[in-house]
């Protein structure tokens, strides 16, 4: 089994978790073994190649079951488009990272003939993903004492900084599933507590943590206007992307000098600009 660590690298050489097909992995053979090791298991009578991976958002299956093995082997630098099977999109942010080292090609992984609701599916698991590189951060500091002064302030503001994009992220993903609540579904959402993540938690926990917490963080106070289609929530990221990208220099925990918060920033923006476009 090829495991996707915390810290985002691979640990190569599980059964099977069922899940549905939740997203796309286009890249090449040749890159597909590069990252995920040798195929576990072979059928060439189906046709079927996969690869079983834990990410710390779960479990998932890369697949192609229309080439087979020797056309692969045949061809292994064409772009081959896999099917991801899990029971979370919060993955594919993980899949993207250990592909291409970066989240700007995210918008490659929705399924073809992708609905509003794969999208509202891709952006929660791409929020979930900043929160978990935030904790990953804060994993860093077990003894800042030790730590420069300026790394250290420097590693504070990019935890800020991603929580910050996490939660704008969530919040538009969330609106179609916010303006269709009840008046008592809004005030049962607008007095949960704040949850709390446990000492030594599991990557389980973690990931259900990132997820309430982006739920509390956005917890909405009154009905929205509903958003029905893909270009409405096009218009939304793009929108979303030009207010993110004004975030430093205009608050003194992110100032612009900063190269790591510049990067961090940058490839966000792209990937919320190329899922938009995506869309419009």
């Amino acid at each position: 089994m090829t495991s996707i660590e915390r810290d985002g690298s691979i640990d190569l050489p599980a059964d099977w978790p069922g899940g549905p097909c939740i997203g796309i992995l286009p890249t090449t053979y040749r890159t597909a073994k590069e990252v995920f090791g040798l195929p576990e298991a072979r059928h060439p009578d189906r046709g079927l190649t996969y690869w079983t991976v834990r990410t710390p958002a779960g479990m998932a299956v890369i697949v192609d079951d229309l080439l087979g093995l020797d056309e692969l082997e045949s061809r292994p630098d064409n772009t081959v488009h896999f099917d991801v099977h899990a029971t979370s999109a919060a993955v594919l942010p993980w899949f993207a990272t250990a592909i291409a080292g970066n989240t700007a090609r995210l918008h490659h992984m929705l399924k073809p003939r992708f609905s509003l609701r794969d999208v509202t599916d891709l952006l929660t698991g791409y929020a979930q993903y900043l929160i978990w590189q935030c904790i990953a951060i804060g994993t860093t500091l077990s003894n800042p004492r030790t730590m420069p002064l300026d790394k250290l302030k420097t590693k504070a503001q990019s935890m800020a900084l991603l929580v910050v994009l996490a939660a704008r992220t969530a919040g538009r993903a969330f609106l179609p599933e916010h303006s269709a609540l009840t008046d008592a579904e809004l005030l049962e959402r607008s007095t949960k507590s704040q949850p709390r993540l446990p000492i030594q938690a599991s990557d389980k926990q973690i990931s259900e943590f990132t997820l309430h917490y982006l739920q509390w963080l956005t917890r909405p106070t009154h009905r929205l206007q509903p958003i029905k289609s893909l270009p409405e929530m096009g218009g939304i990221l793009l929108s979303g992307a030009d207010i993110d990208g004004t975030l430093l220099g205009i608050e003194t925990s992110w100032p612009t000098d900063r190269p790591e918060l510049r990067r961090l920033l940058a490839q966000h923006i792209k990937t919320l600009r190329n899922i938009a476009e995506l869309l419009l």
